[in-house]
């Protein structure tokens, strides 16, 4: 899998989601990708990864909807 991430949302919890995915996963690869500031996607917008690490509000956001993990429970 694929991560984008912006350095200022790649915080302290990184290591513990990586770890918990990797339990549930056990076997798959997960990739860290570092964006630049220019794209506050992190590389959602253009495919280029899976998923991302972001920092919220950016510009645009209202079209991606609402894909929080944590507000699924």
């Amino acid at each position: 899998m694929r991560v984008g991430f912006l350095a200022s949302a790649a915080n302290e919890a990184t290591p513990r989601i990586i770890g918990a995915f990797s339990e549930r996963r056990p076997g798959r690869r997960v990739e860290m990708r570092q964006s630049s500031w220019w794209d506050p996607t992190a590389g959602l917008a253009a495919g280029e990864v899976d998923a991302a690490l972001l920092r919220v509000p950016f510009p645009a956001q209202e079209s991606w909807g609402d894909r929080s993990p944590a507000d699924r429970t």
